[in-house]
């Protein structure tokens, strides 16, 4: 049964006050997900009408969000670094699974769950403001995201007596003591010629 339907035999039973209470019961039932007995979210009614949702699939974005409400309350008891980690993985999965339950285009620039998750301290206000762009700020102190850069780049050191940057570590700069010795001098005089 599609969901407008229900919401039509809602607003048609007004007149009917059991009747109402019933259908009324049904969609609240439908909308909003319990988890523990208490209200974690609602489905946006409006938004099931606007995609022409069925009951099945209306109960299919239920069992998603409980079982993202699940994995939250998982993360939140650890703090191992590669268990959260392969949360991260799976609440990415879990959110195109999402959008296809919802209908839209399966598009990682439209997923919000990964910086709401337990353990992520990327900014949250800036990633909404990011919201669809396929930008994601990522702090550096978060757990959950941040992946450091495997390779340090190598800095460029400065000759105390030629003040050229270099990153040659056979540079040596008592070579400079005597003009017209410097290799990276050498190399510029070489380059302007």
């Amino acid at each position: 049964m599609n969901f407008k339907k229900l919401m039509d035999k809602l607003h048609s039973s007004r007149s009917n006050l059991t009747l109402f209470e019933k259908y009324k019961e049904t969609i609240l039932r439908l909308l909003v997900i319990k988890y523990k007995g208490v209200v974690e979210m609602s489905l946006n009614p409006t938004f099931v009408v606007k995609q022409g949702l069925l009951i099945k699939e209306i109960k299919t974005l239920r069992r998603l969000h409980l079982e993202r409400i699940k994995m939250f309350e998982e993360m939140k008891k650890t703090k191992n670094k590669r268990v959260l980690r392969s949360y991260v993985k799976k609440l990415e999965k879990l959110e195109f699974a999402l959008q296809k339950a919802w209908r839209f285009e399966q598009d990682a620039n439209f997923h919000t769950w990964w910086y709401k998750a337990p353990h992520c301290k990327c900014p949250r206000m800036d990633n909404e403001d990011n919201f669809g762009t396929g930008m994601r700020i990522i702090s550096h102190d978060c757990i959950l995201h941040y992946k450091p850069v495997t390779k340090k780049p190598e800095m460029k050191k400065e000759c105390k007596i030629c003040y050229y940057m270099t990153r040659n570590p056979k540079h040596d700069s008592y070579k400079c003591m005597v003009p017209g010795t410097c290799p990276a001098i050498g190399k510029m005089e070489k380059k302007n010629k």
